[in-house]
């Protein structure tokens, strides 16, 4: 199991959905923008946000081109309507980090990540 991350991965709802919606259709063709999800446990963090900045966190478990499965209401988020347009974006979760620390249920076993303050200064 391994959380995929890519690069400024954002798209729009291609399809209005309800609260229970567990498929979220992104813009024709953009759906690749985001992960492939080859692997049996694999997911990705994706964020939907409304015109009001609300933001929905979900677990997305599977993609078929440009739709994409998801776990709904996560990370303390609450599960809402959204409407066609509506931002749909792969966004760094804490839960995406907590699997590269080996807090993702498996135990301690992953890679801890060390974040330092630094100071460049130009020469």
């Amino acid at each position: 199991m391994a959380v995929k991350l890519l690069n400024n991965v954002r798209s729009k709802l291609a399809l209005s959905v309800t609260a229970s919606d567990t498929q979220l259709r992104v813009l024709t063709g953009q759906g690749s923008r985001f992960p492939s999800l080859d692997t049996e446990g694999d997911w990705f963090p994706v964020a939907i946000e409304n015109e009001n900045g609300e933001i929905e966190f979900c677990k997305a478990t599977a993609r078929n081109g440009d739709i994409i499965t998801v776990l709904r209401g996560q990370e303390g988020s609450t599960a809402r309507p959204y409407a066609s347009g509506d931002a749909c974006e792969l966004r760094l979760t804490v839960a995406a980090l907590m699997e590269f620390g080996g807090g993702g249920g498996g135990g301690n076993t992953g890679p801890v990540i060390n974040v330092a303050f630094v100071a460049i200064e130009g020469a």
